[in-house]
């Protein structure tokens, strides 16, 4: 495997090793448009990369991974997805190779405390960062079915760049779902205001037919209908209401309110004691949140407000008004 960078010096680097290497597999880069084989017989897709195992080593998990790049968002990502492999990285630059000792199962307890914020999230911010990849419109649709069936509000929100200050924009939203190519759907979100996680995290948390194994996946494709590892919900089981325990907060949640539901109390929060609390989660979750504001915008106040007489305001352009060139020439 390699970098994109170095992608297409791979070629050479096979055909060097492969005389001394008898289970050496070439890892060949996915690009969109030239001949995307993802449903070919006996290939095996990761990380936005698809190979051939051969028939001695039909798993992924016999195989030792030699990546060609430097320490960066791609490697985390292969070392997340393969997170059962051993690795042995090259950087090109630096001229060193080394065997990685990254705390792999660090990283996957980071991500599974991501999972159970999200399945305590109300609202839910679907955050399209491509527009270029195959089916993106199609996972929306489907992460916007995984919420609706699972109880929560969900809300597309289409960004460029992100960055902390953007998404501050949206207090409301409890949890963003990133919706991006395999390279960058993994994003570091301490730095964020609220939590960024991948459709596979939220189908984790929502979906009670996939569950969580340690086995990640990063490529969105792979978790639509018609792909070998698409779970589908069961509607049977997912039309009772349940409840369940936050392991964040400690309260008892009642999920997968329906519409009558909602048209209840605005109140409903009963605490039973003073560690657990029982609380109903509300469709109009976005109207409950802007009630509970200390400011809500500009309101009229009408007959609150004392009356001002009028009073004449600046003349000029903002380079210059006309009282200002008076001052100066008193100076």
């Amino acid at each position: 495997m390699s970098d994109v960078v170095y992608d297409r010096g791979t070629d050479d680097v096979y055909h060097l090793l492969v005389s001394r290497y008898e289970n050496l597999v070439r890892v060949a880069l996915i690009i969109p448009g030239e001949g995307d084989e993802r449903s070919g017989s006996g290939n095996v897709t990761v990380g936005g990369r698809q190979f051939r195992p051969k028939q001695e080593k039909p798993n992924v998990e016999d195989y030792e991974v030699f990546y060609i790049g430097h320490e960066g968002r791609s490697l985390s990502n292969l070392l997340m997805v393969l997170n059962k492999c051993e690795f042995v990285t090259y950087d090109p630059k630096k001229e060193e190779s080394r065997r990685e000792t990254t705390n792999v199962n660090r990283a996957l307890q980071r991500r599974y405390y991501l999972i159970e914020r999200a399945k305590d999230a109300r609202m839910v911010g679907i955050l399209i960062g491509t527009l270029g990849i195959v089916g993106y419109l199609d996972v929306i649709d489907r992460m916007k079915e995984v919420a609706k069936l699972a109880g929560k509000k969900a809300y597309t929100i289409v960004v460029g760049r992100l960055n902390p200050s953007k998404l501050a924009n949206f207090p409301e939203i409890d949890v963003f779902v990133l919706i991006s190519c395999a390279e960058n759907s993994l994003l570091d979100c301490r730095e964020f205001y609220r939590p960024i996680i991948t459709p596979f995290e939220f189908e984790v948390a929502c979906n009670e037919a996939r569950q969580w194994t340690g086995e990640y996946i990063t490529d969105f494709r792979d978790l639509l209908p018609g792909s070998l590892q698409h779970k589908p919900f069961n509607l049977e089981e997912n039309d009772v209401t349940q409840t369940r325990v936050s392991l964040i907060t400690g309260k008892i949640n009642q999920l997968r309110v329906d519409d009558d539901a909602d048209k209840g109390s605005k109140n409903a929060l009963m605490t039973t004691n003073h560690s657990i609390t029982i609380s109903q989660l509300h469709m109009n979750a976005g109207g409950e949140f802007l009630m509970n504001r200390s400011w809500r915008g500009l309101e009229q106040n009408l007959g609150k407000d004392k009356v001002l007489k009028v009073q004449e305001g600046k003349c000029g352009t903002a380079s210059g008004y006309d009282n200002e060139s008076n001052l100066i020439h008193k100076e």
